[in-house]
């Protein structure tokens, strides 16, 4: 291959629409290898979005052909419907996991009741009127008030 210097000035004065009077000839050589990586990196780009797009129109098939859509007339039998889509065994999954997690945060919170209770039982008192602790059973700090144990 032969390169000729007159003939490359034309064409990428006639590419990019410079005149060729513009283009330095001590920098042809550098604008030669950078026209010809951006053509190699446009036609690389393409070959990536065409492979690209075939992967997708793929993945688009392979779900068309698993999921199928279901459509119903009724706003309640589309509730239902999508609800037990599911399966049983995740509707009663997520309720058993609601049961045990109620049940289990009100067994907490109340052991935490009783445990505060039995501590303060010998100090408070409970009258009419409301609730007494007795003055030697407490200490006033500058935060507030401290019941001994």
């Amino acid at each position: 291959m032969k390169f000729d210097v007159k003939e490359t000035k034309f064409a990428i004065a006639q590419k990019y629409g410079i005149p060729e009077s513009e283009i330095d000839e001590s920098v042809l050589a550098i604008c030669v290898i950078i026209d010809k990586k951006n053509d190699e990196s446009i036609t690389l780009l393409k070959d990536q979005k065409a492979a690209l797009i075939q992967s997708l129109d793929e993945i688009k098939q392979i779900q068309a052909k698993k999921f199928k859509s279901i459509s119903y007339e009724d706003p309640k039998t589309a509730f239902w419907g999508n609800f037990g889509s599911k399966g049983i065994i995740g509707v009663c999954s997520l309720v058993a996991l609601v049961v045990i997690s109620s049940a289990y945060s009100s067994w907490y919170e109340n052991r935490e009741l009783v445990q505060n209770f039995q501590l303060l039982k010998p100090h408070v008192q409970v009258t009419d009127q409301g609730y007494v602790v007795k003055k030697d059973s407490y200490t006033v700090t500058k935060d507030g008030i401290l019941i001994k144990p």
